[in-house]
Formats: structure tokens, C-alpha cells, sequence
């Protein structure tokens, strides 16, 4: 089952919950009202229902934070172009070679590559 799927199975079992934990709530007030208290049972079903809907709602949590990482990654961060660049090896041969000059070194993001370069001044007069 993908992510999408099983987000839409829990949210139509979390709705479900939600339902449980409100007829249990209205089961108890009815007893409050008439027995002055609520019953062993009813206090039951409250946390069995309270439970549900509280691991329901985890799950869910849990795969909208899946779906919103980049590129479906939940444990790696995202590294900046600039640690990209530092960790290149051309940047790495070109340093290892004197320095001298410029270099263009291609930064991917996103599934886009940019290019960007040491010693490259874009938006300044030379």
C-alpha cells in the first residue's frame, strides 16, 4: 500500500475514532446525568476508544512527515549547495592543482542542476 493510500485509510479510521471517543462521551454524560457517575465500562470504552484514536492520529503524523520530506528521505538531511560544493571533487582538484583561475562546479537540488563557480562575481561591474 503507498504512503497516499494508507494516509487515506487513516484519516477515514481516525474520523472513525474521533465518532467512537464522541458516543463514548455522550454515553457518559448520560450516565452522569441519571446515575450520578459514570460506570467501570463506560470508563473503559473511554480509554480504549481515547487510545485508538490517540495511535490513529500518531500513524498519520507520522506519514505526512514522510510525504513532506525531499525526495521521500526522513532520515538524511538536505545538505546546502555550498557542502556540496566543499565536498565536490572537482573543487577538491582544483585546489589540489593551485587554485589558479576559475572553476564551474554543478550543483544538483531538487532534481535541477545549477551551476555555480570559485571566483565567479555574477551582478558586479569588472
Amino acid at each position: 500500500m503507498s504512503e497516499a493510500q494508507e494516509m487515506e485509510t487513516l484519516v477515514k479510521d481516525l474520523k472513525q475514532a474521533a465518532d467512537d471517543v464522541k458516543k463514548v462521551a455522550e454515553t457518559t454524560q448520560t450516565e452522569v446525568k441519571n446515575l450520578g457517575k459514570v460506570t467501570d465500562e463506560t470508563k473503559q470504552k473511554a480509554d480504549e476508544a481515547l487510545v485508538k484514536h490517540n495511535e490513529i492520529s500518531e500513524r498519520l503524523s507520522v506519514i505526512e512527515q514522510k510525504m513532506t520530506q525531499p525526495d521521500g528521505r526522513d532520515d538524511e538531511r538536505q545538505k546546502s549547495a555550498g557542502q556540496m560544493v566543499a565536498e565536490s571533487e572537482e573543487l577538491k582538484s582544483f585546489i589540489a592543482g593551485g587554485g589558479k583561475g576559475r572553476i564551474s562546479i554543478a550543483v544538483k537540488r531538487d532534481g535541477r542542476a545549477r551551476q555555480g563557480g570559485a571566483g565567479q562575481r555574477r551582478g558586479y561591474a569588472h
